[in-house]
This record gives C-alpha cells, structure tokens and sequence, in this order.
C-alpha cells in the first residue's frame, strides 16, 4: 500500500538518504537582547512578520502557475512542485496544525479533539474519535491542514514511547526489588561484546542521560534479555511478574518491526493495529501508576489511533521518516554553528560549506544541491541584514 507516485517505486532507504535531499533554505531567527523585549508585543510580531514573510518567498514557486526550470544532472526540466506531506517531530505538527504544544492542554493531539484526561484511554471507539476539519476548528477554515502532518517513528518511538517504557521499568524494578536489581540490569548490559551494527554499552546504560536513537534501538534489540528472568517472582499483592516485564518488550519489538515493513496490504495494517493494542494495553497495565501523568501522553494516543490511518493515506513509515532531515540539521547546522564558536557565523558557515564541497569523496548530485543551497544562503543574508537596518535595536 503506497500512494507516494512517483517515487513510490524508489526503495525507501535510498529516498532516505542524505544525498537525495535537498536543503532549501535556512529561516532567519530574531533575537530579543533581553527577556523584557523577548515578551513584548512588538517583538513577538515582528518574529511573526519575519517568519511568515520568510515562508511566502521560501514557497512562492509553489503558487507559480507557469512553473519552474528545475536543473538536474546538467539537464533543464520543467515541473510544477507541489507539497505532498509535512514531516515534523511534536512541537512543529502542533504549530502547523495550530494545536497548544503542552500535554495539559485540553486537547492536545493535532489530529483529533480528544480531550487530555482520555489519552492514555486505548479502548475508545472509532465514534469516539473526532478528527479535526476545517468544519470543527475555528482556524485554518479552508484547509485540513491536520491531515497532512504525519506521525514520526524516530520521535514518537525511539525518542518518545521506549524512552518512557525504559525508564517506568526502571521504576518498577527499583520499587518492587530494588536498586541491587538495577545494577544487575547494568551489568548484563555491560556484558554484551560488540557486533556489527549493534551499538555497545561497556560502561552500561544508567549514567547515559541523552541518547541518540540509534542508541536506542541498539537498546531494544538487547532488553529482552536484560530483563529476562532479572528477578523470582513474589506472592506479594500487586507484585508484578517478571515474565510480564519481558513480555511488554517482546511485544514492543514485534509492533515496532511491523512498523518498519516497506509496504503494506491491509491485512498488513490490521495486523500492526492489533499488535499496537496488544502492547499498548500491557504497557498502560505495567506503568500507568508509576508516571505523574497517569500515561496520559499525545504521542501514546498518536500511535494507537491515527498511525494506522497515516499508513493507509500516506504509505508507508519508512518513506517519511525525518531521521534523514535530523542529520542535515546536524552536518550542516548544527556542527558549523559550534565550530564557530558564536563568532562570525555565517562567514564561518560558508567556509564549512565550502571545504564540504571540495570534498573528494562527494557525489556529483550533492554538489548541485549545494550550488542551491549557496543561493538560498545568499537570499536569506540578504533578508537578515535588512532586519537588521530595520530592526536594529533588536539585535
């Protein structure tokens, strides 16, 4: 099941690779020089003007009835580029869809109305869902604009849910047997040698605070036998087997391999529903009365309910992940900005940019991306400097 034509035919892991994207632009950001002016009405609307004028250059070739020359592989073709989906992690969805980003908003999914007391709530209906249109939203009258932004593994698993899952295990476990059981989790984690592409922890996991998801992924690959048979089971009321602890990370990496398949028939989504289900309930039956929130998570609610019908609007995950943009963000970000060392930035960015290019190793096709980008660079200088001369006291 896919409806990406026409690069539908295109395997995902080659649509996700960094050389296949292209960087468009970069959004210029205006700083306030103290918190008195950061929350001024003047300022707040000038970032506003700023952003949104930003955004209208950035997509005016969408609104070109006569279409663009697009320049590929020393070739001109003529297309009319549309916007097909918007890929985001929480906070950016919930902008877009024009949706409170806190999860004690009352309702905080950017897909539906649901209301916050309901979101760790699995067993609700299809009636009991309310999608958000244009016909119930007070804003964005003439666009569905909550359709269109899509569920994202790498956020709402591997750096949202089994974050959670990892750290209420490490509650219970504490609670119930205590921190001797937690140092015994450690160990066994230490123990494991390396192999390919299975990242090692040889100093354990506990003392590791920020990790990437890579790191844990290589983690779920590993915790079902970490928690395997950790500790004997106890008469005690309300004592928590440990075979159901095993059990919530067997069901885990089943659910998440069948959100990793490449395509889907439906009998493939119903299956992955069912396998969402069956997790989600022992999850919320394991550590509902270890989190301060009772579960009541956007991105558990996301996940039981609307990533199943992503799937069936927009094909498969893997087809539009936002890992591959997050690395982007890093090389070309991230990394020139701490080599700057907040000094002349954007001279240094461009010297970066620069010996990035000359880079031998570098294939032809990203050498054109960057003779865009370098375009896109020099507009939004131009654009930065003129708020500058406008905005001066702001900088």
């Amino acid at each position: 099941m896919s409806n990406t034509p026409p690069i539908g035919n295109i395997i995902t892991w080659r649509r996700n690779k960094p050389d296949v994207k292209q960087l468009l632009a970069y959004l210029p950001i205006i700083k306030a020089k103290d918190d008195t002016q950061k929350i001024s009405e003047e300022h707040k609307n000038i970032v506003r003007r700023t952003f949104h004028k930003s955004l209208k250059f950035l997509l005016s070739s969408l609104y070109d009835d006569n279409g663009i020359e697009l320049e590929l592989n020393n070739s001109i073709f003529w297309c009319f580029p549309r916007i097909s989906m918007i890929i985001s992690d929480w906070p950016e969805a919930c902008t877009f869809a024009l949706t409170y980003k806190s999860t004690k908003s009352n309702y905080p999914c950017h897909f539906c109305l649901i209301f916050k007391e309901d979101l760790s709530n699995i067993n609700l209906n299809s009636n009991q869902i309310e999608p958000r249109s244009h016909n119930n939203m007070k804003l964005y009258y003439k666009n569905n604009t909550e359709k269109n932004v899509i569920p994202d593994r790498m956020h709402h698993l591997d750096l949202g849910l089994f974050q959670h899952q990892l750290n209420f295990t490490k509650i219970l476990i504490n609670k119930q047997c205590g921190k001797s059981f937690i140092d015994k989790m450690n160990n066994r984690v230490k123990l494991i040698l390396r192999y390919k592409d299975l990242k090692s922890f040889p100093n354990g996991f506990l003392h590791l605070t920020l990790l990437t998801a890579s790191e844990y992924r290589s983690l779920m690959k590993i915790m079902i036998f970490i928690v395997d048979e950790l500790y004997e089971d106890s008469g005690s009321p309300n004592f928590i087997k440990n075979n159901k602890i095993t059990k919530v990370y067997l069901k885990w990496n089943k659910m998440y391999l069948l959100s990793r398949k490449e395509n889907y028939e439906e009998s493939d989504v119903t299956l992955l529903q069912e396998s969402i289900n069956e997790w989600a309930k022992l999850f919320i039956e394991l550590f509902k009365e270890h989190s301060k929130s009772e579960l009541q998570f956007p991105k558990l609610h996301l996940w039981v309910f609307h990533i199943c019908s992503s799937i069936r609007e927009f094909g498969a995950i893997n087809g539009y992940t936002t890992e591959t943009y997050e690395s982007l963000h890093k090389d070309y970000i991230k990394k020139p900005y701490k080599l700057t060392n907040k000094k002349e930035i954007e001279k240094n960015a461009e010297i970066y940019i620069q010996t990035r290019m000359n880079d031998p190793d570098l294939e032809k096709e990203m050498k054109l991306g960057f003779e865009k980008f370098l375009e896109c660079l020099d507009v939004y200088l131009e654009i930065y400097y003129k708020n500058l001369s406008e905005h001066e006291k702001l900088i």
